[in-house]
């Protein structure tokens, strides 16, 4: 398991997401801000906040930023996720880093990695059971960041 934890940490770390569970993260890490569905947070430009994402969540993650553009960061039909479903899926919470965190956008069918915080204002991580049909469809969870 220590092999694979690190091969997966690595992944996530670099692409600007870090699993952050009680059993793995580091005590810096546990003193974050946490963003849930229940809770929007506002956060500074540069910092980091922990994504509640809860036991049972949906496979899918993607951003929708205060342009209305979705950036995707958890897609299987994106050959740029940031991660796997399956890895996804075995997260309860995701340490983001507002400097470094990149997702996709689509220009002209083209995938595009960008940097997700770019510019002030609200960012909302979208968790979906399909992003490519319906984004805020029924089957979603919203979590609300303000960013500053």
């Amino acid at each position: 398991m220590p092999a694979r934890f690190s091969r997966v940490a690595a992944f996530f770390l670099l692409f600007g997401l870090a699993g952050a569970c009680e059993c793995a993260a580091p005590r810096a890490a546990r003193a974050l801000p946490v963003a849930s569905s229940a809770a929007p947070l506002t956060v500074k430009e540069g910092s980091s906040f922990i994504l509640a994402l809860g036991e049972h969540h949906p496979p899918k993650l993607a951003v929708i930023d205060p342009d209305d553009r979705l950036i995707v960061l958890v897609e299987s039909y994106v050959l740029n996720s940031n991660m796997t479903e399956e890895a996804f899926l075995a997260l309860t919470s995701l340490q983001v880093d507002t400097a470094k965190l990149e997702g996709v956008t689509f220009i002209d069918s083209e995938e595009m990695i960008e940097n997700v915080f770019t510019k002030r204002g609200l960012y909302q991580f979208i968790l979906s059971q399909g992003l490519a049909v319906d984004p805020k469809g029924q089957h979603t969870v919203t979590i609300k960041v303000m960013y500053e």
